[in-house]
């Protein structure tokens, strides 16, 4: 692709099961070369797979493979994957506040051919995680907070521990790879607000939440707005839903400044669009503003929701 100044692209994907997912990205060439986009589905792998199956001793929750299964008591998994090396890991489901949390981490698994991995107890061989408090600043009246922690590498983003607000469960620092972060999370709910903040975690005791967005005026296939609740944020969100199918259209700040638009629209007659690729009576939309800064990704969005 060659380009010289806005630009628009379009990316659809259609998954084995007949649904679809549709994303429109509107940026420049100022914000970068590299083009990011992800409407596909990753519940699917695609290609030569194995199958991959186990036993959990304990509940929790599996992370493998890029899928995540979980389950009560003593469980099975089956899971079909990528040949190759891959981590396995299990952790602790939701935790209460006084709950210590625990973490199986078996690295480097040669998983090249279809073969059972031997049980995993969580109990008996899963690594203690720490506790600590952070604090949010920002926050209302009526907001419902649930913390997370969660260890990303590249694409790939693992929960590992989910609890109440203000504690956070967390690996220590000796357990997590050179290639690997570990992030906290803050997922805060006033509907029809949701914000949000995921950073770096290196011991900090609070995190910023983005303000709420409010004076937004949606349809079924555009949004307008009077105000950014943030003027440093780094791109803008449109998202409408079915039963089945999503649409999305992102815009970078730049693309939205050299535009002087106070508002995002679906568009239908981009070429190579299909008609079959719309959503006529969406069940949601989602407004949403991203902001980032070299460790953290913070959120403010607004949603309507029809009723069936």
């Amino acid at each position: 692709m060659c380009a010289s100044d806005s630009f628009v692209v379009v990316a659809v994907c259609v998954a084995p099961d007949g649904s679809w997912s549709a994303e429109q990205y509107a940026s420049t060439v100022e914000d970068g070369v590299e083009l990011a986009m992800s409407p596909c589905y990753n519940g699917y792998a695609f290609g030569d797979t194995v199958s991959i199956t186990g036993v959990v001793i304990g509940g929790g929750r599996l992370h493998l493979g890029g899928e995540t299964r979980s389950g009560s008591g003593e469980w099975m998994y089956q899971v079909s994957l990528i040949p190759g090396f891959h981590d396995v890991i299990v952790s602790d489901d939701y935790l209460a506040p006084n709950d210590q949390g625990r973490v199986v981490l078996r690295r480097n698994q040669d998983l090249r051919e279809s073969s059972a991995v031997a049980p995993i107890n969580l109990a008996v061989e899963g690594v203690p995680m720490a506790s600590a408090s952070v604090q949010l600043e920002g926050m209302q009246p009526g907001d419902t907070v649930v913390t997370q922690t969660y260890l990303t590498r590249q694409t790939d983003s693992i929960e590992l521990a989910s609890t109440v607000y203000p504690i956070v469960h967390y690996l220590p620092a000796s357990f997590v790879e050179p290639d690997e972060e570990q992030r906290v999370s803050a997922s805060v709910f006033n509907p029809p607000h949701a914000r949000g903040v995921q950073a770096i975690y290196y011991g900090q005791q609070a995190l910023t939440l983005l303000p709420v967005w409010s004076s937004v005026q949606m349809t079924d296939s555009d949004v307008t707005w009077t105000s950014v609740p943030a003027e440093n944020f780094a791109e803008i969100s449109f998202s409408i839903f079915g039963d089945r199918n999503s649409r999305r259209v992102r815009a970078s700040k730049r693309w939205v400044a050299d535009h002087g638009t106070m508002g995002l629209f679906l568009e239908n007659n981009l070429p190579g669009y299909s008609a079959e690729w719309n959503i006529p009576s969406p069940r949601q939309k989602v407004l949403q503003l991203t902001a980032r800064t070299a460790d953290s990704v913070s959120s403010t969005a607004v949603s309507e929701t029809s009723n069936p």
